[in-house]
């Protein structure tokens, strides 16, 4: 039985694990960032809510006021 050898070229059908690692790597880092972003946003919109809330208030106050 004769073995047969394999050059760096010849192993076109294999897969490349690293390959495949650093693919992973990459969506997982991709998905932390863009969920980073989102909680950025979110808090935004939270802040921009609070905002609106204080100025519905103050205008509520100032119409009773002037009612008075």
């Amino acid at each position: 039985m004769k073995l047969k050898l394999l050059h760096p070229k010849d192993h076109s059908n294999m897969i490349d694990y690293n390959l495949v690692l650093y693919i992973g790597i990459g969506l997982i880092v991709f998905g932390f960032v863009l969920f980073l972003v989102s909680i950025h946003f979110e808090r935004q919109a939270e802040i921009k809510l609070f905002k609106l809330k204080q100025l519905e208030e103050s205008f509520r106050k100032a119409k009773e006021n002037e009612q008075l």
